[in-house]
Parts: C-alpha cells; sequence; structure tokens
C-alpha cells in the first residue's frame, strides 16, 4: 500500500465519520418537525434543546420491544453495549424527560423496572426510521459496486475495525 492510498484511507475513514454524525443530528431535527403534529409545542421544543444521543434513542428502541414496554433493569444492562453507570445516567435523564418512567414491582421492591411512555415509543420509532433511512442510503451508494470490490471493501473494514487505537 502506497503512503498515498494509506492516506485516503484515513480521510475516507474521517469524512464517513462526519458524514454519519451529520445525517444523524439533521435526522433528528427533520423528525420531529415531521411529528410536529403529533406533538405540543412544549415537547417540540424540549426535544430539540434535547440532542438525544444513539445511545438514549437506543434504551428507548430496547424497552419498546420488550413485552408490555417494560423491561427489567437488569435485563437492560445486558442488552446494551455500555456500562451500567452510563445506563444509569442515561435512564435518569430520559425519565427527566418523561420518555420512559423506572417503577419497583409490588411483590419485588428491590428490582427496578424501565417502561417506555408513549413519547419514547415515537422517539424508539424515529430511531427505527433513522437506521432504515441510513440503510436505503447507504444501499444507493454501494449499488454501483460488484460483489468482488464490496468483499473487498468489508474485508477492509474489518481489518481495520479489529485493531485495538
Amino acid at each position: 500500500m502506497t503512503n498515498s492510498q494509506m492516506q485516503q484511507i484515513y480521510q475516507s475513514i474521517h469524512d464517513l465519520n462526519d458524514v454519519h454524525e451529520d445525517f444523524k443530528k439533521a435526522f433528528w431535527q427533520t423528525s420531529i418537525d415531521h411529528f410536529q403534529d403529533q406533538l405540543t409545542d412544549q415537547v417540540a421544543t424540549e426535544l430539540r434543546k434535547m440532542q438525544m444521543t444513539h445511545s438514549e434513542m437506543q434504551i428507548l428502541s430496547f424497552v419498546t420491544e420488550a413485552p408490555e414496554r417494560t423491561l427489567a433493569y437488569q435485563d437492560l444492562v445486558g442488552k446494551v453495549p455500555f456500562s451500567q453507570g452510563m445506563l444509569s445516567r442515561y435512564v435518569k435523564k430520559l425519565a427527566s424527560a418523561e420518555l420512559l418512567t423506572r417503577f419497583h414491582q409490588a411483590d419485588n421492591k428491590k428490582a427496578v423496572y424501565v417502561s417506555v411512555t408513549d413519547l419514547g415509543q415515537l422517539i424508539a420509532k424515529l430511531h427505527a426510521d433513522m437506521h432504515q433511512t441510513e440503510r436505503d442510503l447507504y444501499a444507493k451508494a454501494l449499488a454501483p459496486f460488484d460483489d468482488t470490490q464490496m468483499q473487498n471493501a468489508v474485508d477492509v473494514m474489518h481489518a481495520l475495525a479489529t485493531i485495538k487505537l
């Protein structure tokens, strides 16, 4: 590999990260606008200020997908790719924003459960829509490449994803 090729790969990685972050930010704002008719002005304003992270949307999605839209906190810990401490901070923020509720079952005061609110479900739907839109855009951008080119790209990305920086 030449020095120029290495620089192009390095730059492409950074450009892709920037594109992805810009997409997530723009999608969030566009989605709020799209659902404006289902939100009060106050809620829409709060959501715009909130600047939801992907991890927070992921939590809402996990709870929304659970039976009865409720999940034991310990079960949620096992589903997320971050620490229990970080999860606690996210759950506290989501509960403060009235996107999740925390509670104890009557027969078990020790275990904490989380349940998603109607607004939290809407955000979980936005999260799913965001990923579908992202997949569609990637598919369109990658359509010109044949299977061999795609496998080469997968191999390169996999090699880069397994290094420890």
